[in-house]
């Protein structure tokens, strides 16, 4: 038996019911559709498709064609699946992009409070000044509390501006 010809429909039941009826539907085996598996990491390379949206213009097109060149280069990993073409003799195999694989290589807390993180894929994302905290507490003689941050602005010798900040209260009676 051919694993593409030969399928049957036929009905089961005698056709009395009222509200349903009972059909064997008989499906050959065999190579048949296509499938998606083996999603997995790896380093980007020609044979890589990286597929256009839907009513892509030519620019857009031309930016995914570049962003492919560039992967391919710079050798970033890239996460990928693979393609099954089963109804063609031989089989049809191909890798398509899904992405970029990135995980976090490195996480950097500067005195100023700019959070630095570092990804495998060598991007790297900045929050200037996003963590404020407690640098020094004073209490002076008179009772004024004064709260240093890491984020009070000053000048040092060589006339270089630091963002850091400051913040006085009334004195304590």
């Amino acid at each position: 038996m051919s694993p593409y010809v030969n399928p049957s429909i036929e009905q089961m039941d005698d056709g009395t019911h009222p509200f349903y009826e009972n059909w064997k539907f008989k499906i050959p085996q065999g190579k048949k559709g296509d499938t998606f598996k083996n999603l997995k990491v790896m380093t980007a390379i020609n044979d890589i498709i990286y597929p256009y949206p839907d009513g892509a213009t030519a620019d857009e097109q031309a930016a995914i064609d570049n962003k492919k060149a560039n992967d391919v280069e710079n050798g970033k990993q890239i996460l990928v699946y693979e393609y099954h073409k089963y109804d063609n003799d031989p089989e049809e195999k191909s890798l398509i992009y899904l992405g970029d694989y990135k995980m976090i290589q490195d996480i950097d807390l500067l005195d100023n409070g700019t959070l630095d993180i570092r990804y495998t894929n060598y991007d790297k994302t900045v929050f200037n000044n996003l963590i404020k905290y407690i640098k020094n507490v004073t209490l002076d003689n008179d009772g004024t509390l004064t709260l240093t941050f890491n984020t009070y602005e000053t000048s040092n010798d060589d006339g270089v501006t630091v963002v850091m900040d400051e913040t006085t209260g009334d004195p304590i009676n």
